[in-house]
């Protein structure tokens, strides 16, 4: 048996193809590129009033916001040692590298609730919460590999990233007082919650550079 078979493949150069055309729906840039970003900045906006529904109070909340961020770390430091012996105790280095990364990240949230009095001593509440989180990065690295890679002196790395968080959240709430029971008190919450999280799009570009001839390869 190969890695295609009837029901998906007929044959390897259907399967070839399929993984051309895959390989073709992403686009070409594995280089970052300098840019010159604005501000980090946010605008919020939020409602909140009480109602009186059937002679009772019913509040209600609603916000959102949005915010947009940048940072940049210029050629930071990283270093990696590994401590190969435990009786010798000697650190022999692993990586001694620059580090420049740049990341674009962009939030979205919303919340809403609702809160009423159904009767004297009972009330009753619901919230929901959701959130959306898009970060972009770029990094580059150059620096020496440790000295087992023959014929490596240094090394050059690209990344490109794409990261998405979301986050949906409900809640029902209670409070109750029951005056017949010696004003018993009763409280309840319900809450359900649903996150995920996707890369999309990630790529990694290495690039090894020989200290004696500089021919480069990937």
């Amino acid at each position: 048996p190969g890695m295609y078979s009837d029901d998906v493949y007929s044959s390897k150069e259907d399967l070839a193809n399929a993984a051309d055309e895959l390989a073709k729906a992403f686009n070409n840039n594995f280089e970052t590129s300098q840019v010159t970003t604005p501000i980090d900045h946010s605008f919020g906006l939020t409602f909140g009033y009480q109602y009186q529904v059937a002679n009772r109070p019913l509040g209600v909340i609603l916000s959102t916001r949005f915010s947009k961020n940048y940072s940049h770390r210029p050629a930071f430091d990283r270093k990696r040692w590994l401590l190969e012996s435990q009786d010798q105790g000697e650190l022999v280095s692993a990586g001694d590298y620059a580090v420049t990364q740049s990341d674009e990240s962009a939030d979205l949230t919303g919340l809403a609730g609702l809160s009423y009095k159904i009767a004297d001593g009972h009330t009753i509440g619901f919230q929901g919460l959701y959130s959306h989180n898009g970060t972009k990065t770029g990094r580059t690295i150059f620096g020496t590999r440790p000295e087992n890679i023959i014929g490596v002196d240094r090394y050059l790395g690209r990344s490109l990233g794409w990261s998405e968080r979301e986050l949906l959240y409900f809640q029902a709430s209670g409070d109750h007082i029951i005056q017949s029971l010696n004003n018993l008190q009763i409280e309840w919450i319900y809450g359900n919650t649903n996150s995920n999280l996707k890369e999309p799009d990630t790529r990694y570009f290495d690039e090894f550079i020989e200290g004696a001839s500089g021919a480069s390869f990937i």
